[in-house]
């Protein structure tokens, strides 16, 4: 899997470095994560960089490379691909770093058939190093997307504005050549690639949520304990 997993450790250095860390994107990845091999019994090899805004907004301009080990899925791979959060820097960055780790990923399992690049969410530079190595290698290339590509961000700057629009341009360019896609929603298939093979998953939890069920029964719905608890759970559902 290409994406945006990051370990514990690092999701609390972006809860310092960053204004408004990503924690759903977090909890959500894992939960495809332990999804997939619970239900495929076999682990998945993790190609991930880290989910945060640009420098000055996250106050952090490097991210480097660590390699993290998962107790869960012994002998998989789990990379945290470094990259410069700048922008300009961070596409470029991001693109070199993610074809030199799927590249290794790629000729180290070069004689075994049916490879999958799973990717999460709507990177460019995961995007085109997928489809690029993807051709080269004979590997699948699939996408999960939760959400369309934004067209703007009212109180971004003009230099923001326009990069986003070439961001979204690429991507849906790119979209196009999937092999697949997981979308969250069928109208958010259509949209995006209305000829791609698509399977639509319209819901997800994780399996922490289920404790709190009994808890929410209890209580009066609308009421400060039910809204507090469901605020709890939406952090966690995904």
């Amino acid at each position: 899997m290409i994406g945006a997993a990051v370990n514990e450790e690092v999701m609390d250095i972006l809860k310092i470095v960053d204004k408004a860390p990503q924690i759903q994107t977090y909890r959500f990845h894992w939960a495809v994560i332990n999804g997939i091999e619970a239900a495929g019994g076999s682990r998945i090899d993790i190609l991930s960089t880290v989910p945060t805004r640009d420098f000055p907004f996250t106050r952090k301009l490097f991210w480097g490379t660590r390699r993290v080990r998962r107790e869960k899925a012994e002998g998989g791979q789990f990379i945290i691909m470094p990259f410069v959060n700048l922008l300009g820097l961070k596409q470029i960055t991001r693109f070199l770093s993610c074809f030199w780790f799927t590249l290794c990923w790629l000729l180290k399992h070069r004689r075994r058939s049916g490879k999958v690049m799973l990717l999460y969410g709507l990177i460019v530079s995961h995007l085109y190093v997928a489809l690029i190595l993807g051709r080269l290698f004979g590997g699948k290339v699939v996408a999960i997307v939760t959400d369309p590509p934004m067209k703007k961000i009212s109180d971004e700057s003009w230099i923001y504005s326009l990069a986003r629009a070439a961001d979204r341009y690429l991507l849906l360019r790119g979209l196009r050549c999937l092999d697949g896609l997981i979308a969250l929603a069928e109208p958010l298939a259509r949209l995006l690639v209305p000829n791609v093979p698509a399977i639509v998953v319209e819901g997800m939890i994780s399996n922490e949520v289920t404790q709190y069920l009994p808890e929410l029964r209890r209580i009066e719905p609308g009421s400060q304990s039910w809204w507090r608890v469901c605020d709890h759970v939406c952090g966690t559902a995904v």
